[in-house]
């Protein structure tokens, strides 16, 4: 039978699974999105490591490739899609549903955007939020949030650049593990 990976038919069917998940695709400009499925935990891990590696958070990250597996393809809890670059995985976008009360239907947050820096400059980043906004538009979904470091100032023009408000007005607040042991206690 031989390894999966190498086994020409596997990677056949591999690539026929893949296409058949694709909701966006450019060709003009060598560049496909698609659903993560099965198998691509390890890729989207790396991309969460390599992303906290440019926030300098490397070491706050705990997430393994079993982990994501089984918040994304067996509980549901997330999604993930993957941009593909020359037919090579080259970025993520990590998002899952949220609520409006003030607009009574589900949005989308955007947890992590995150494309390799040899990839950047040929518009894998705006083609990930492109089929991000695909998918609420299709959803019926009111909006797609974000959070963006205030010192990442190319993220932050690029946000800008495709129409996203800032929302100067909010202000971000988080209760970590022992936060919620502390307000528990």
């Amino acid at each position: 039978m031989g390894n999966p990976e190498t086994n020409p038919e596997t990677k056949a069917e591999n690539t026929q699974n893949r296409q058949s998940q694709e909701i966006l695709h450019d060709a003009s400009r060598h560049i496909s999105i698609r659903l993560a499925q099965a198998g691509d935990e390890n890729f989207i891990v790396e991309m969460v490591r390599q992303l906290a590696q440019h926030e300098h958070s490397l070491q706050e990250v705990n997430a393994t490739a079993k982990q994501l597996h089984d918040t994304l393809f067996v509980g549901g809890e997330a999604e993930c899609l993957i941009g593909m670059l020359n037919g090579v995985d080259c970025g993520i976008a990590l998002f899952f549903r949220n609520f409006s009360s003030w607009e009574a239907t589900s949005g989308l947050f955007l947890e992590d955007l995150f494309v390799k820096e040899q990839a950047r400059g040929h518009g894998l980043g705006r083609a990930l939020l492109k089929a991000l906004a695909q998918l609420a538009k299709e959803r019926g979904y009111a909006r797609i949030e974000w959070a963006c470091l205030d010192w990442n100032e190319p993220s932050l023009r690029f946000y800008k650049g495709i129409g996203a408000q800032v929302r100067k007005e909010w202000i971000l607040h988080r209760l970590d593990k022992s936060g919620i042991d502390q307000l528990l206690a």
